[in-house]
């Protein structure tokens, strides 16, 4: 979970709000991703990614995407760029 944002916070109020909704969110911080503009749940390519994304994307009403080469690096798992 990422906060993208100048909203101090804004990362683990929503992982608060997954966590509510029985999701383990490992970690929460601060990334910058060039031309990422809405909140935006990312997946890779292990089994259940893209499932758990399209339920996490449904909870945020946020878009789900394959990860792209910015977020490729970030560890594994589902990615959460919230944007505010």
């Amino acid at each position: 979970m990422y906060n993208l944002s100048d909203v101090a916070g804004l990362a683990e109020t929503t992982a608060n709000r997954l966590r509510d909704a029985q999701w383990d969110v490992a970690e929460t911080g601060n990334l910058s991703l060039d031309g990422v503009t809405a909140t935006t749940v990312y997946f890779g390519e292990a089994q259940g990614e893209k499932d758990a994304a399209e339920q996490i994307g449904a909870l945020l009403q946020a878009p789900v995407e394959p990860r792209t080469p910015a977020v490729a690096q970030q560890p594994p798992g589902v990615i959460v760029a919230v944007t505010g």
